[in-house]
């Protein structure tokens, strides 16, 4: 398995990530209020891109964990809630909730399943 990077991105290891309901690119902020589609939840959901991952016949999304790694060395481990492949491409789009008490500034992340975890990109957080 291996997360995508972005390019164009502000750092080599800048994960390829977009904001779920706006297809924004990061800083993403915990909290967005044009989330208005998600009832009461307004945290924004991320989607990373993984080459080589396809959930088992009947394995739920989140078997699927996407762990971070804030700026102050705090360590998150978040069930994804959406995993499916992207028609017409060799890759998966995994969606994850930021968590509340993430800090901001830059952001490791990883994805984690079948025993197997890719390698690292980095997102931006925005309070």
């Amino acid at each position: 398995m291996q997360l995508l990077f972005e390019l164009s991105g502000p750092t080599t290891t800048q994960a390829a990530a977009l904001d779920a309901m706006l297809f924004t690119r990061d800083p993403f902020p915990i909290v967005n209020l044009n989330n208005f589609l998600i009832r009461s939840d307004h945290n924004t959901r991320v989607i990373l891109f993984v080459t080589n991952l396809q959930l088992a016949a009947g394995e739920v999304s989140s078997a699927v964990v996407v762990e971070l790694l804030d700026s102050s060395n705090v360590s998150f481990h978040v069930p994804a809630e959406d995993v499916r492949a992207v028609p017409a491409f060799d890759f998966t789009q995994v969606v994850f909730r930021l968590p509340d008490n993430l800090a901001s500034g830059q952001c490791v992340v990883k994805v984690i399943a079948h025993g197997q975890v890719t390698n690292t990109g980095t997102i931006r957080i925005q309070r």
